[in-house]
């Protein structure tokens, strides 16, 4: 049973993660619509590439530096805040200088990227470009999950509400004046004013808990690389690097763009599908963490339960009401992609795959064991991009990328589940 503090903890957390998630990823959902309407499919399959393929780049750009900061601020901030004040310390300066080093690599290569890979020589202005939000994104990851360790739930859905507000009126505003070029300087806009926000947050919860962040003994902070950053990372690459690898395939096949502007619109949806799932994840991270931290391990356990159980009364529900509505959903994006309601039933269907082995994970992480995350994450990514290569070839476009996805999640939740019982048999979870 969970204690009355933590069902508190829990219950209000939740509440202001889904305010805050509801606005991000609802102005995110109908930015995507209105750019769609306006760019159309071909152009929107250019979003779509240069978006993920950001997303991929980031991973390595963020070196999952936001994580560890989550992790270990949320353990140490009441115990040990002089260290958790060096570890924030150690995380800026580290981000900062990858997201600056990718970021660089990233604006020199985007000719190579475009003509070479993504098959689109006229899309070189737009990756240069989109190379902002690396840096951007990976300083973005360290406040966001200093904010998390100290469960700043309530000023972080009032900074999603803003910035997702400006995020669409940039986007929207963008893709009337510049096109794909335009779309992206209107993320550009909008993680830039998030960023901004987060960093007059985050100095105000730092002095609530009398932490200074400084820069001593980074030497001894690298060991966190190896043992949590490190494997976090890694598993953000195979997964993105394999979502990417299956972009570039569909766009280089047969009306490649299109399809991809199809797929794009689609996927958008997973993400929906998974905010509530986040939003727990979000919120029981950090609480599981400061239970670790006092070795209260009984209500770890009882917290992740709940969070499963809680999740799948949520999420069946709305998946079936996704499905049913799947063709009125997909006329919403404008002439092209309304009968294309399929690619989204199987992305919904992926989804519920997702959203439990993304709860599981949050266990991974809180007991140091990222190292069997990333061997279940390059599991999936072989299965993935194998399946994809050939379901690609037959000619299935954007379904035939859903699908993958589908079947390789679906066979990855199983492994996470035997996994699971085991520690569980074991007494480790």
């Amino acid at each position: 049973m969970l204690t009355k503090n933590i069902r508190d903890r829990l219950f209000s957390g939740a509440f202001w993660n889904f305010f805050g998630t509801v606005a991000s990823r609802g102005f995110t959902i109908l930015a995507g619509m209105m750019a769609a309407r306006i760019l159309g499919e071909e152009l929107y399959g250019e979003v779509g590439v240069i978006q993920n393929s950001i997303t991929m780049f980031q991973v390595l750009a963020s070196f999952s530096v936001g994580l560890t900061c989550s992790k270990y601020v949320a353990e140490l901030k009441e115990t040990d805040p002089y260290n958790a004040g060096g570890i924030i310390g150690f995380s800026l300066i580290f981000s900062v200088c990858s997201g600056l080093i990718v970021g660089g690599a990233f604006f020199l290569f985007s000719p190579f990227l475009a003509e070479n890979v993504l098959n689109r020589s006229d899309i070189v202005e737009s990756l240069k470009i989109s190379s902002v939000l690396l840096v951007l994104g990976a300083w973005n990851g360290v406040q966001t999950g200093t904010l998390s360790g100290f469960e700043a739930f309530r000023s972080q859905s009032i900074t999603n509400f803003a910035s997702g507000m400006i995020t669409f009126l940039c986007i929207v505003g963008g893709a009337y004046i510049q096109k794909t070029n335009g779309v992206i300087i209107g993320m550009i806009i909008g993680l830039f004013s998030q960023c901004c926000f987060n960093s007059y947050i985050v100095r105000k919860y730092l002095t609530k808990y009398k932490i200074s962040v400084h820069f001593c003994d980074l030497k001894k902070r690298l060991n966190l690389l190896y043992k949590f950053s490190m494997p976090a990372m890694l598993s953000g690459v195979t997964h993105w690097g394999s979502v990417w690898v299956g972009n570039v395939m569909l766009v280089n096949h047969h009306d490649g763009y299109v399809q991809m502007g199809i797929y794009s619109a689609s996927y958008q949806w997973l993400g929906m599908m998974l905010f509530f799932p986040s939003i727990i994840t979000n919120t029981i991270l950090p609480i599981m963490s400061e239970r670790k931290g006092v070795n209260d391990h009984d209500s770890m356990k009882n917290v992740l339960f709940f969070s499963i159980k809680i999740s799948f009364k949520v999420l069946v529900p709305i998946c079936f009401i996704l499905m049913i509505f799947s063709p009125n959903i997909m006329k919403f994006y404008g002439n092209g992609f309304e009968n294309s309601w399929p690619v989204l039933v199987v992305i919904v269907l992926m989804s519920l795959f997702a959203c439990i082995q993304n709860m599981i994970g949050n266990t991974f992480a809180v007991l140091d064991k990222m190292w069997i995350n990333l061997n279940l994450n390059i599991l999936w990514c072989v299965l993935f991009v194998i399946i994809a290569f050939f379901l690609l070839d037959s000619g299935l476009g954007a379904l035939g990328l859903a699908i993958s996805g589908l079947v390789s999640y679906a066979i990855r939740f199983v492994f996470v589940i035997l996994y699971s019982i085991r520690e569980l048999k074991v007494g480790k979870i």
